[in-house]
């Protein structure tokens, strides 16, 4: 019987049973569904697995609290200090780049570790316009 083949072929979709009450105005539960519900200090992201929804909004949600997570520092790191710039890129969320005479300006929000490797070379720089 294909219907037992569909059954164990977990990429099938299966449509949801249909509502009986011909007279009720169809609802619209996306929103209900798919709400981030805050709770205290804890955010709770509804996601389907079936269609994808909320996903975005999950990995948004996600990426917003590791980088709270990050300290802002802002510094000029000198060209032969170039593995501290790969360290930004991979633990921290590069704001701005600049590439000077003396050096890679950058402000970046980092782990407090690397934040601590990057402190002798920290500037006072006032320009948040970037």
């Amino acid at each position: 019987d294909d219907d037992d083949d569909d059954d164990a072929d977990p990429t099938t979709t299966r449509r949801a049973p249909e509502n009986d009450d011909d007279d009720a105005a169809p609802r619209d539960h996306a929103d209900d569904d798919l709400a981030a519900l805050q709770i205290g200090a804890r955010v709770v992201a509804k996601t389907s697995a079936t269609t994808g929804d909320g996903i975005d909004n999950l990995l948004a949600q996600i990426d917003s609290a590791l980088s709270a997570m990050n300290a802002p520092v802002r510094a000029l790191v000198p060209f032969t200090k170039g593995h501290l710039l790969s360290e930004i890129y991979k633990t921290g969320t590069v704001l701005h780049l600049e590439h000077l005479e003396a050096g890679t300006r950058v402000k970046a929000r980092v782990p407090t570790p690397l934040r601590a490797k990057l402190l002798p070379f920290a500037i006072d720089d006032d320009d948040d316009d970037d």
